[in-house]
């Protein structure tokens, strides 16, 4: 796995626009070798611990994506398509002001609405669509 600077770039804007930046440390890591699962989503967010530790600090949170796969969303279809893939890896990442810690949320409706309500119900339709594309494509070659 490589450090990813484009996409730690992204995240950390995300994490300035939902004011998390304060609180939440994320390192983005690609692993093409990361397969995406029935939910399609071309990454995954890990607590990090211990076998992190090869970084020079250790985040609260390692993102690991499918840079590739990304990067042919925004090469074959644009940038929205590619933030709103991102945006549905990363949304889980959220901050316990109870607890004073970070923590991962499972997605919910609430969570999701949130993706529609920014990028409306057709986009999300179109950027399964296209997901579904590249998987297709990706396999054949």
């Amino acid at each position: 796995m490589n450090e990813s600077e484009k996409y730690q770039k992204l995240v950390e804007s995300w994490l300035i626009e939902k004011n998390l930046d304060r609180f939440i440390e994320v390192k983005v890591l690609d692993n093409p070798d990361f397969k995406v699962k029935d939910d399609g989503l071309l990454g995954t967010i890990k607590k990090a611990s211990a076998p992190w530790n090869v970084l020079p600090s250790i985040p609260d949170f390692i993102v690991i994506i499918k840079e590739d796969v990304l990067d042919q969303l925004e090469m074959e279809y644009g940038l929205k398509y590619r933030d709103f893939a991102l945006e549905s890896i990363i949304n889980g990442i959220s901050y316990d002001a109870e607890k004073d810690k970070p923590v991962i949320i499972k997605p919910n409706i609430v969570t999701y609405m949130g993706l529609l309500h920014k990028y409306e119900y057709a986009h999300y339709e179109a950027v399964s669509a296209a997901l579904q594309q590249l998987k297709e494509k990706n396999q054949e070659g």
